[in-house]
């Protein structure tokens, strides 16, 4: 079978899995294709064809993230302890209990914790309990910057 002909029957299926999902990129076309419809074929083949065919997604701008002044700004570095702090929060699985959240405020100079809050629900009081931990303990004080 020539490769004109091959490319036509896969173009055609790349086009009726677009038009059910118009947002799947070429990768999730392979896997379609591959996986669930049983077609043998490489993903570049598939990257090459919505390519020429214009059927690539087009990534949104809108959502690109904009940096103020220099976009090649680096992180600050801290030079000594409790200059800058950084807060995060992660959802943790325990498999006897459920969902656990941990609000963590890490010194940036010496990486070690400042404060924590662990809870079952992720508010702004679990946020603001997990900075004024040390409090409670005499040795807060307070960082010049918060990130």
């Amino acid at each position: 079978m020539k490769v004109q002909k091959r490319n036509e029957e896969i173009l055609s299926r790349i086009r009726d899995i677009k038009a059910e999902h118009p947002f799947w990129g070429y990768r999730r076309v392979w896997a379609y294709l591959k996986y669930r419809q049983g077609i043998v074929i490489n993903h570049k083949r598939v990257y090459l064809l919505m390519k020429k065919y214009n059927l690539l997604v087009q990534p949104n701008t809108r959502l690109k993230a904009i940096r103020a002044n220099d976009p090649h700004r680096s992180k600050p570095r801290a030079t000594r302890p409790n200059q800058y702090w950084g807060i995060d929060m992660t959802k943790v699985m325990v498999s006897s209990f459920g969902w656990l959240y941990l609000v963590v405020v890490l010194d940036w100079h010496s990486k070690k914790i400042v404060g924590y809050s662990l809870k079952i629900h992720s508010r702004t009081d679990d946020w603001l309990e997990a900075l004024l931990r040390q409090a409670q303990h005499g040795e807060f004080i307070e960082p010049l910057i918060m990130q």
